[in-house]
């Protein structure tokens, strides 16, 4: 694959901060059936993976998968329950889940928020979203 060839939609440089993606360069895949992009800052040279900064960063799960745990949590399926269907480990399926959590609530608060249901948010929402480990 050619170095020229400018990336698509994202952050932009990890850690220069460069602000959009064509400042970069692809210079390569990786990961199963290659579906992640390994770009080259044209600002600082330094190299970042395409999900760096995002929920999907570290995760060995597809996007969809992700997707699928999601859409399972907030039909009330428990993460046994969602491990079953989706035929994943029940410990894959609580890592993904606490992973999606963590930057859902600071999304789901904002827009509670400007919305103006702060009561929502003080009962329901926080007992939703806590969760133990197996349900």
């Amino acid at each position: 694959m050619k170095a020229r060839k400018i990336a698509g939609k994202g952050k932009g440089c990890a850690y220069c901060a460069s602000g959009c993606n064509r400042n970069a360069t692809v210079i390569g895949r990786y990961g199963s059936n290659v579906r992640n992009k390994l770009m080259k800052c044209r600002h600082c040279g330094r190299k970042y993976s395409e999900t760096y900064g995002t929920v999907f960063s570290g995760s060995r799960l597809t996007p969809n998968q992700l997707r699928s745990v999601l859409r399972l949590m907030f039909m009330g399926m428990s993460i046994r329950e969602t491990a079953l269907t989706l035929k994943l480990a029940p410990d894959t399926v609580f890592r993904a889940r606490n992973r999606l959590k963590s930057h859902l609530d600071a999304e789901i608060l904002s827009i509670f928020r400007r919305m103006g249901f702060t009561k929502v948010l003080k009962k329901g929402l926080a007992k939703h979203l806590a969760g133990q480990r197996f349900c």
